[in-house]
């Protein structure tokens, strides 16, 4: 699997079915591969220094990488998108990686900790949301939290909007 532009390649991953991989690198980015043929499937360019931990979502969708640069990012793995950054890190991150029922993310960094992020998605993530605020959540919203862009009727979470 050649690709990368750096060097060394710090991190390896299979996802779950193990159909892919996910390899992290000097050169700033991530990427996705076919196990199979070694074909490249996805490059996850953001990072502003080298990538330094990578890991597949148990149910596939997303992917997280640590860095350097002081963040651990998510991915949508089939598009390479970037959904979010974490940061709370005094320094480099050096580790990630998913809980088995996708509720967390863990990360290590050189600052001696390990942090867990609360990991929602989905309707779990939306009920959350409008027990907090009850509002429609804008289309781009919706498309960041892998929610359908346009529902058919105006609601917030499994209830109508009053």
């Amino acid at each position: 699997m050649k690709g990368h532009t750096a060097g060394t390649i710090n991190s390896v991953a299979f996802s779950s079915d193990g159909a892919r991989l996910v390899t992290g690198s000097f050169d700033r980015t991530a990427r996705i591969w076919d196990a199979a043929t070694g074909k490249q499937l996805g490059l996850l360019e953001g990072h502003e220094n080298t990538v330094t931990a990578v890991a597949f979502s148990p149910d596939g969708r997303r992917v997280a990488t640590a860095s350097t640069d002081g963040t651990a990012r998510l991915w949508d793995a089939a598009t390479g998108r970037e959904r979010t950054q974490l940061r709370a890190h005094a320094g480099f991150v050096n580790g990630v990686a998913f809980s088995a029922d996708e509720r967390w993310i863990a990360t290590s960094g050189v600052d001696a900790l390990a942090l867990l992020w609360p990991y929602l998605q989905g309707q779990e993530l939306l009920d959350r949301a409008c027990s907090l605020m009850p509002r429609l959540l804008n289309r781009a919203q919706r498309e960041l939290h892998f929610l359908d862009p346009a529902p058919k009727a105006p609601r917030c979470g499994r209830a109508p909007l009053p």
